[in-house]
């Protein structure tokens, strides 16, 4: 009895815990992730439907963005030949280093960037990323534009 009592009780903890990893939200930022390593929290892109699991620990908050900005960029075409919208960030002096060395270690693997809680971007990092600079990109202007406001709501808050 004591023998399969204590299984129940560790069968319990352990999906509590699960389902505690699977609830927490997430801050707006930069995060690494992965499709294999399943320890994470589970994301999937709307756009397209791919999952990942994603460090809870980010790399660079919401907080640790000096600047933003809004472009289109022709000049830039999306795997359909089209334009796209870029959201610019730019990190804050102090974290600057931080974001270079997360790229530097992040060769070969996707970075994410979450924002209100969903995962909207997971690019691959090719080479380190020195001067604080990052991009997420879109066509939709109406998607880019919100994503746009709650940044800066979110910078705001510093």
């Amino acid at each position: 009895m004591k023998k399969s009592t204590t299984l129940l009780t560790f069968f319990v903890i352990s999906i509590l815990c699960v389902s505690t990893v699977q609830a927490q939200k997430l801050k707006t930022g930069w995060y690494h992730i992965s499709m294999e390593d399943s320890t994470g929290i589970k994301r999937t892109i709307q756009e397209t439907g791919d999952t990942y699991f994603i460090n809870p620990t980010p790399i660079l908050t919401a907080s640790d963005i000096a600047t933003i900005s809004c472009s289109w960029e022709e000049s830039q075409p999306d795997y359909t030949g089209q334009g796209i919208y870029a959201i610019s960030m730019m990190a804050a002096e102090n974290k600057k280093q931080t974001w270079q060395d997360a790229t530097r270690a992040a060769i070969g693997k996707n970075v994410g960037f979450v924002l209100d809680d969903e995962l909207l971007s997971s690019p691959r990092v090719n080479a380190e990323i020195s001067g604080g600079g990052s991009q997420i990109v879109g066509r939709d202007i109406k998607q880019m534009q919100r994503y746009m406001k709650v940044l800066k709501k979110e910078i705001g808050k510093r």
